[in-house]
């Protein structure tokens, strides 16, 4: 799976982001699978790029059916991202940073079968 987005809003010191753990997905309330992201360093107020491909896992095979189904229908849809992170910046190294996000994006529209 090819992954797309940046880091904004950074302010004046350089930070490693990491989330060792991945990113635990869900689409309507279902855990559907689990995704590993790379370490990201931002840099001072310019933030960072984010272009990484990473395996997708599946953790529940009926429910990522069921999100199939969906986005093949619809326009769009949400995914919501949790996982754990650690922040280092200024020497100083933070743990346990909860990380929670909905990303919207863009189904593919199949009218017919």
């Amino acid at each position: 799976m090819s992954v797309s987005g940046e880091v904004t809003g950074t302010g004046p010191l350089k930070a490693t982001i990491q989330v060792p753990d991945g990113v635990k997905v869900s689409w309507n309330q279902l855990l559907i699978g689990q995704l590993p992201l790379d370490t990201i360093t931002a840099q001072p107020f310019t933030g960072a790029k984010i272009e990484s491909s990473q395996k997708f896992k599946v953790l529940n095979k009926t429910a990522f059916a069921e999100f199939n189904k969906f986005m093949l229908k619809e326009r769009e849809f949400t995914w919501h991202l949790e996982g754990i992170a650690s922040v280092e910046a200024a020497g100083l190294n933070l743990q346990g940073i909860v990380l929670s996000k909905d990303v919207t994006m863009g189904g593919n529209i199949i009218k017919k079968f």
